[in-house]
């Protein structure tokens, strides 16, 4: 073992001159000798599973017996300091102990120029540029243990001289112990002072239904997120909290202090559908109602919080109900026409946004007129779209030709053999899918393409510190590869963060590396949106096809909202009706989940609109006798609802000796059980089935029972009928013989006398 290391050792000799590896003796520090556990960093994702390694560090680590981590730069950008800090830990992953490994440090002999050569040189299997340090270590590892690393490196051991080689390097760290070895690599920066023009660069969060659990933690993170220059939220409204008269005072004292931090600002939010539903299956869908409903789901987002219920200062406003706006929603109907209400707009190109509270929505205006108005309220954007990837399509962008869409990381990269990263701003023709080098006419649409590589970056939910450094030194480094691409000209880029992910503190540490760096000028999503458009073609976008799973869903859908609607329509509110199953339709489609759950989510809404008709439904009946050949059938209807219930009420005999005269068509009151009559002729005697069943004002079926059987003996009537007549007729005689006689026993006694 010993021999093997001493050959390894030689041969790392022969790369760096023994001045070298004298100097790096005196830099290299070894910290300690106690065995310590890796370190753990961040927080866990909504799902509590860590999100997935981006390509950029695949295949940044190898492990053969060791395992090695690198934790910490000092610093992590570095200006005029005179030494940097690796620091780490290395791992023993086998049963025996390892004698004193040697340690390595090499970094790249100059700044990368592109992601892809960046990824390239973090790959472990190669080591990068130069060796810059490496000594064995003072102890040997234990099986299963850990041991930490500090190696401390003079500025002039590293090659910078040139300020124009600025930039991000990869940095390796390798160890070797006989026959085992373990590598790690990470990103160091290099920042010169070159003068450069900064790249503008706009980040969207997203903070919805489908990705918040609405804690004092997730709301702290992202009133710090929104406060970050260069961070758009992008927000569906049931996360912004409104006054309930159920509320207690201390509930409603934070739901209102929050709304007020979240949308008392001068920053911009955008309006996103309930649930993050998916513009884009909605416009494959070809589906009215559906638009409808995401139409009227943005007009209600409040534009201010004196709209959402709150003053300015967190105070709940009196006489504002919550739920108002909900039951304005509710009316898909006059969603369409409301959906061109959009008044005190800014024009951008192609995008437009109500701004600064300019006017009210929904029926508590008067009550937020009274409240105070001197602030700045944040900037509602209502006319961007958002689709996920697999529904980007012409047919979307043909449809949304007024509004920004914001396309899918990598939907709308330029061909691989450009050599730079152009402007985020595209206009595509969304009749033929190419990109519009001419800019905008009247058959494009305006398209921000997203950097992949950064979207990935910035929703990689760390949970360790090695990952924690590598992902902030990308951050950064990857915007400054994109700066020094073409110093001189300033470019615009869009990022986004995963649909799935929960803010968080590391969230918020990410967003910082990645936009408080002097090379990236923080930007509106509006500036972004309204600035200069590419002229480099992109990919072709196509016109897109649902997913059998997703054209299933929708199918479950539709029928279960037909029947809603022909059930609400049959109760004395219809408004109120729709709207206790309003917030589950939406998030059906929503963009931040996948078509199997699509097609589950459509049938729990379909059962639920099932459970709801239910609650009007048929008393079990048991045995009934009928004797007359006419009579009104007596069935026995429960409605359970809290409104009046029109239904029609008939029967379904299995013999036709037994005629239905007319159905009856009734209103069942709420929260009762009423008897219904149902007229019928019965002809003949025997023992028949019969069902009964209630339907909707429109005929859709509510319910039916099982066979119920009846005994008709309608002949008895008859029977009855003559056997009185003849007792009558016989009494008649009887009366009429008697008087006879006695009128002549009377005359016979008179003549005697």
């Amino acid at each position: 073992m010993r021999h093997g290391l001493f050959a390894r050792r030689l041969f790392a000799t022969s790369i760096r001159s023994v001045a070298l590896a004298t100097a790096t003796l005196a830099g290299l520090a070894m910290v300690g000798s106690s065995v310590i556990a890796p370190a753990s960093f961040g927080d866990e994702t909504a799902g509590g599973t860590q999100a997935t390694v981006p390509d950029l560090f695949a295949k940044s680590q190898s492990s053969n017996g060791l395992t090695v981590s690198i934790d910490q730069l000092s610093p992590k950008i570095l200006t005029n300091e005179s030494e940097l800090v690796v620091s780490g830990t290395i791992t023993n992953t086998g049963d025996e102990a390892l004698s004193a490994p040697l340690l390595m440090v090499s970094m790249a002999f100059s700044p990368a120029d592109s992601i892809r050569e960046l990824a390239d040189s973090l790959d472990a299997s190669t080591r990068p540029g130069r060796l810059i340090s490496y000594e064995e270590t003072s102890e040997d590892i234990p099986g299963g243990q850990t041991i930490p690393f500090e190696v401390h490196i003079p500025v002039d051991r590293l090659d910078l001289y040139s300020s124009y080689d600025w930039g991000p390097r990869a940095l390796g760290v390798d160890v070797l112990s006989g026959d085992h070895s373990g590598a790690d690599r990470t990103i160091f920066i290099w920042d010169s002072g070159q003068e450069v023009q900064p790249t503008q660069v706009n980040a969207v969060v997203p903070w919805t239904a489908s990705n918040s659990s609405n804690t004092v933690k997730e709301r702290s993170a992202i009133t710090e997120i929104a406060q970050i220059p260069g961070t758009t939220l992008a927000l569906d409204s049931t996360v912004i909290p409104r006054p309930t008269r159920d509320t207690s005072t201390s509930k409603a004292n934070a739901d209102g202090l929050f709304a007020s931090k979240l949308l008392v600002a001068e920053r911009e939010i955008i309006a996103l559908p309930t649930g993050d539903a998916d513009p884009g299956v909605v416009a494959l869908a070809a589906n009215d109602q559906l638009s409808a409903l995401m139409s009227a789901s943005i007009k209600s987002f409040p534009t201010s919080v004196e709209a959402a219920g709150w003053s300015a200062t967190g105070i709940a406003i009196e006489g504002y109900e919550a739920a108002s706006a909900d039951l304005a929603e509710s009316n898909p109907q006059s969603a369409t026409s409301q959906s061109s209400d959009q008044s005190g707009a800014t024009q951008t190109q192609g995008s437009q946004s109500e701004t600064n509270g300019s006017h009210s929505q929904s029926s508590n205006e008067s009550a937020a007129q009274k409240a105070s108005k001197t602030h700045a309220n944040a900037t509602i954007l209502k006319n961007v779209e958002w689709p996920k990837a697999e529904t980007f399509s012409t047919t979307g962008l043909a449809l949304a030709s007024d509004k920004v869409t914001i396309a899918p990381g990598g939907a709308l990269d330029p061909d691989p053999e450009v050599s730079f990263t152009s402007l985020a701003p595209v206009e595509v023709n969304y009749s033929t899918g190419e990109t519009s080098t001419q800019g905008a006419t009247d058959s494009t649409a305006t398209v921000l393409s997203t950097n992949k590589t950064l979207n990935d970056l910035l929703s990689w939910e760390v949970s360790t510190s090695s990952d924690a450094l590598d992902v902030d030194q990308a951050l950064a480094g990857v915007s400054a590869i994109i700066t020094r691409e073409r110093p001189s000209v300033s470019r615009t880029v869009e990022v986004t963060a995963s649909r799935t992910l929960a803010p968080s503190a590391s969230l918020v540490q990410r967003l910082k590396s990645l936009l408080q760096q002097r090379w990236v000028e923080p930007t509106s999503f509006s500036q972004i949106a309204s600035s200069q458009v590419t002229d480099v073609e992109r990919f072709v976008v196509g016109p897109g096809q649902l997913s059998a799973e997703t054209s299933a869903a929708l199918t479950t859908l539709g029928d279960a909202l037909a029947q809603l609607k022909s059930f609400a329509d049959s109760t004395s509110d219809p408004k109120a009706v729709n709207a206790t199953l309003h917030d589950d339709i939406l998030p059906t489609v929503s963009a931040s989940i996948g078509t199997d759950e699509q097609v589950t989510r459509a049938s729990q809404f379909s059962a639920k609109v099932s459970n709801l008709r239910s609650l009007v439904s048929l008393v079990p009946s048991d045995t009934v006798n009928l004797i007359n050949k006419s009579a009104d059938f007596p069935i026995r209807v429960r409605n359970d609802l809290a409104w009046d219930v029109n239904v029609t009420v008939t029967i379904n005999p299995s013999d036709p000796r037994l005629k239905v005269r007319q159905s009856a068509i009734t209103t069942i009151p709420a929260r009762t059980v009423t008897a219904v009559n149902v007229p019928v002729n019965a002809i003949g005697s025997g023992d028949i089935e019969v069902t009964y069943q209630i339907n909707t004002a429109d005929g859709a079926l509510l319910a039916i029972s099982d066979d119920i059987l009846v005994r008709m003996r309608a002949g008895w009537e008859d029977a009855f009928t003559i056997t009185v007549a003849i007792a009558f007729g016989l009494l008649f005689v009887i009366g009429l013989v008697r008087s006879v006689r006695k009128r002549r026993a009377g005359r016979k006694e008179e003549e005697n006398k």
